[in-house]
């Protein structure tokens, strides 16, 4: 079976290697940083960590993957920035020091397979930030929204290569999730993966037995904020705020 954070954490980074310096800059602007630690569960290659990096925050990056965390360090490098890598599951880690500031989007944090795993993971977040912090996550809260396929272009090894991602199956509390790379004068690559799905009353109650309380919800691009209650379902890609007391 392909992995594609293993086997192909190259075309993985090419395909989302775009510029979050705006977001970036957006989160700053709302919890009031203008240096510290910032933590991504989930970093991949550290897309989003290198935009705060470019404005003078240390990083924390984790991930499972060994693929990932070379190529985030190999950006890293390329511009000059430090940062602190490690391998880890994100429901059981510990840092010699805590962080301001967590960020996990795209909502990557669907892949944890349960309530409990979610539990987990954001226990070990309240014993990694200082109280106050703010973790701002993209979590769609959504058990039946239908999901428009997405396609875009990006350059890899000097060949334009196209990428289809679609969520192709919605049931039992899980989503299934393809992305097909098609390169020229190779075979196709397919990558699906199995995501757990959250509604809006049943992430309030997961919040409600943690130390986080949903503080804000911001729209994606403008970061302009968004209601608080079940119309959250129908939405896609926001940002929330999630507080630790």
């Amino acid at each position: 079976m392909v992995d594609l954070y293993k086997d192909y954490s190259g075309l993985y980074d090419a395909a989302f290697n775009w510029n979050d310096e705006n977001q970036a800059v957006a989160i700053c602007e709302l919890t009031g940083l203008n240096k510290g630690r910032v933590l991504e569960p989930m970093c991949g290659t550290g897309r989003l960590l290198r935009a705060f990096a470019t404005k003078g925050f240390q990083t924390v990056g984790i991930d499972k993957s060994e693929q990932m965390l070379a190529i985030a360090e190999e950006h890293y490098l390329s511009a000059g920035f430090q940062g602190t890598w490690i391998k880890s599951n994100v429901t059981d880690f510990a840092l010699e020091n805590p962080c301001n500031l967590a960020v996990c989007p795209l909502n990557s944090l669907k892949y944890l397979p349960s309530s409990g795993a979610m539990e987990k993971h954001l226990s070990t977040l309240s014993c990694n930030l200082y109280p106050g912090s703010s973790y701002f996550i993209q979590l769609d809260l959504s058990q039946s929204a239908k999901i428009e396929k997405e396609s875009w272009e990006f350059e890899f090894e000097g060949q334009q290569v196209l990428i289809t991602w679609s969520c192709t199956d919605c049931t039992d509390g899980f989503e299934t999730h393809l992305t097909h790379f098609e390169i020229p004068g190779k075979k196709a690559i397919e990558y699906e993966k199995r995501m757990k799905t959250w509604s809006f009353s049943e992430w309030l109650d997961l919040l409600n037995r943690s130390s986080f309380e949903l503080s804000a919800v911001y729209d994606l691009n403008n970061f302009s904020q968004i209601v608080v209650d079940e119309s959250l379902e129908h939405k896609r890609l926001y940002w929330q705020q999630l507080t630790l007391g």
